[in-house]
């Protein structure tokens, strides 16, 4: 069935195993289509052709928010960073990738001690704001250098950093 927005953007289901009493539930795990080793898995590989059984785009369901890096559903707003008046744009949820991995956004949250926003089985996904942006080793520097700001000392906040830093780059490396 195809559906569009007001915008003219074409809408899927983020999961296509979803049930009738599923419907507005929060989605199974064994439906949570995700790098099996929970870190990344490479763009091309076998991995990502059997997530078409799935869900229609071959995407994982969670992405990564383009401003605080907390994992939900993809293609979703970010309600936390969203500033009334802004663009939507800004704050949504969109899969992440290097060149040659498509990462795991549940990993990068926790890592960053960042909170996950649970989808919905029935959640749908409007394909055009699912961008996939090529995460590079600068941007996870930065990201990881604007990071918990709530540790007062300096020094542990350092070392949490450089902590995390270390351990994003293992998904990119």
């Amino acid at each position: 069935m195809q559906k569009f927005n007001d915008e003219g953007d074409y809408i899927r289901w983020l999961n296509l195993n979803v049930t009738p009493d599923q419907v507005g539930q929060p989605i199974r795990d064994e439906d949570v289509v995700r790098p099996l080793n929970h870190m990344f898995t490479p763009r091309n590989g076998k991995e990502i052709k059997d997530w078409l059984e799935r869900t229609i785009e071959r995407i994982p369901t969670y992405g990564s928010c383009t401003s605080c890096y907390r994992s939900g559903p993809v293609g979703k707003v970010c309600n936390a960073c969203l500033q009334p008046g802004s663009d939507p744009s800004y704050a949504r949820f969109l899969v992440l990738m290097t060149d040659d991995r498509v990462l795991d956004s549940l990993t990068i949250a926790d890592i960053l001690e960042k909170e996950h926003v649970i989808a919905r089985a029935d959640e749908q996904c409007t394909w055009s704001t699912t961008t996939v942006p090529c995460v590079v080793a600068d941007m996870m520097n930065y990201r990881t250098r604007m990071a918990f700001p709530e540790v007062a000392d300096p020094a542990e906040r350092a070392a949490k950093q450089e902590r995390a830093l270390v351990s994003l780059l293992e998904l990119y490396d």
